[in-house]
């Protein structure tokens, strides 16, 4: 799996060329028209592959467009986890549990009993890589069987099937993010690649109440709604030039916003509405670390230190309530497999470290997320070094101190980890 092109943050006009950080170059008419593209296969059903064969989609897009559910802001995902459980436990009262391994800790005795849901480790990756990109390396590596469509299908073992989840860091206010004006966010390549438009822009979750209906009218940033929607058609490579696959693959995705870093207020604890605060948060970007925000503080503020610590408490509180419900929507989606972004540390100022550890601190809790998934990829795209050294620090400490959850972390330098090595 090579790494996939990047690109610049500046937002070319649609004549200029937009420089990918290889020998390919493309204009954003380039980017607008891959997305229209991509809209008008979802219309149509189908596509015509390099091959010249068409390939029928339409069953499976309608399928992830129907079963694509809305959790709502107020919705208790650790009630929704409780049932999920015990009825998992019904449905696998025979599952063997001598697969795992009589070397556990203590702390995870009771999962011999419930180990229908949970794996007997997770193995952490961090790759310099695009999102769909990582999905596809593991899909295409894995041996698994996918998981059932049908919510009635009986499983018999968790670990014989596959279900990859992808979290997509989407706006809050507008369905794909700015893709069909050819920009490159998270939620644009996402969008571009794959048929994630068709199911998250239903008239459904537009009205009030719903994810961008709440959204829009909401003065403090964003809320906490998550789309879920399941085995989504990717139809191309996940890179600007954006080829269409012989064959699609199918990825599942959580979407929800990011919290802001730049409009989150230490008085509240929320944030301001991104459409109002998005320029200004731009604007502010050059000074968002402590040493340059103490700059800002007038020399009489004796106050200053605690309330960056009180927006940092806030920023972190809100963090952390996003990626649980994120996760917990992973889970009751039946996904086995995850694919990771550096979750609001572009546009929206998020400090690595913060989001690193707080992923760190679900995913090997045992009590939260430990054991929920069998592989967790952070794929962070080549450009963001930044991100990359943040993430690839915090998982290999859980690799060195950790039994059951063993990273296998290229930390030396930004690069993918191989394929077997990934997989084992």
């Amino acid at each position: 799996m090579q790494a996939t092109s990047t690109y610049q943050t500046s937002s070319p006009s649609p004549h200029e060329t937009r420089h990918t950080y290889t020998h390919l170059t493309y204009s954003r008419h380039h980017l607008v028209d891959t997305a229209i593209e991509t809209i008008k296969i979802a219309e149509n059903g189908q596509y015509t592959n390099l091959k010249g064969q068409t390939v029928h989609l339409k069953q499976d897009l309608d399928w992830a467009v129907e079963h694509s559910t809305h959790y709502e802001d107020e919705f208790d995902f650790n009630e929704a986890l409780r049932r999920f459980d015990s009825e998992r436990e019904l449905q696998l009262a025979d599952y063997d549990t001598s697969s795992i391994p009589a070397s556990l800790p203590s702390k995870f005795d009771k999962f011999n009993n419930t180990s229908s849901n949970r794996f007997p480790r997770t193995d952490f990756l961090v790759v310099s890589a695009s999102w769909l990109e990582a999905a596809s390396e593991l899909l295409t590596a894995s041996q698994k069987i996918p998981f059932p469509s049908s919510n009635n299908a009986t499983i018999t073992n968790i670990n014989n099937y596959i279900r990859i989840g992808v979290l997509n860091s989407a706006s809050g206010t507008t369905p794909g993010g700015r893709f069909l004006k050819g920009t490159v966010s998270q939620e644009d390549c996402l969008c571009r690649a794959s048929l994630l438009y068709s199911c998250i822009s239903q008239p459904r979750f537009m009205s009030e109440g719903r994810f961008y209906g709440k959204n829009r009218g909401m003065k403090y940033g964003s809320s906490n709604c998550v789309i879920f929607s399941p085995d989504v058609p990717v139809i191309r490579e996940d890179t600007v030039e954006g080829k269409l696959l012989d064959k699609y693959q199918k990825v599942s995705f959580v979407s929800t916003p990011a919290p802001n870093a730049f409009t989150t207020s230490s008085m509240t604890g929320k944030e301001y509405n991104d459409n109002e605060a998005i320029d200004g948060s731009r604007k502010m970007s050059t000074v968002t670390s402590s040493a340059n925000l103490s700059l800002l503080a007038s020399p009489d503020d004796i106050d200053y230190d605690e309330k960056l610590e009180e927006k940092r408490l806030a920023l972190l509180s809100s963090l952390s309530d996003r990626i649980h419900r994120a996760l917990s929507a992973f889970v009751l989606g039946n996904c086995t497999d995850l694919v990771l972004p550096a979750f609001g540390c572009g546009v929206h100022g998020n400090d690595p470290t913060m989001v690193a550890s707080v992923f760190r601190e679900m995913l090997t809790d045992p009590e939260q997320f430990g054991g929920r998934f069998r592989t967790v990829v952070f794929a962070i795209p080549p450009s963001r070094k930044q991100n990359y050294q943040a993430f690839a620090a915090y998982f290999q400490k859980v690799e060195e101190s950790s039994v059951v959850y063993h990273g296998m972390v290229n930390s030396s330098k930004p690069g993918l980890v191989s394929r077997g090595q990934s997989m084992q």
